[in-house]
């Protein structure tokens, strides 16, 4: 729903295109952290099922 109103807005012209680059570099990050912590999880699961 926040893209698509910030898609909008950009087409009226109410957002450069420099705030949208450094929103969607900010979204970005934030979903690499969280998948880069998802990741570390399911790895631990992963090498606690082989261990043996």
């Amino acid at each position: 729903v926040r893209l698509s109103k910030r898609e909008e807005d950009y087409k009226k012209g109410k957002i450069l295109d420099s705030e949208n680059k450094e929103y969607a570099t900010k979204l970005l990050i934030e979903f690499m952290h969280d998948f880069g912590k998802k990741y570390k999880k399911a790895q631990k699961q992963v090498d606690k099922l082989f261990k043996d």
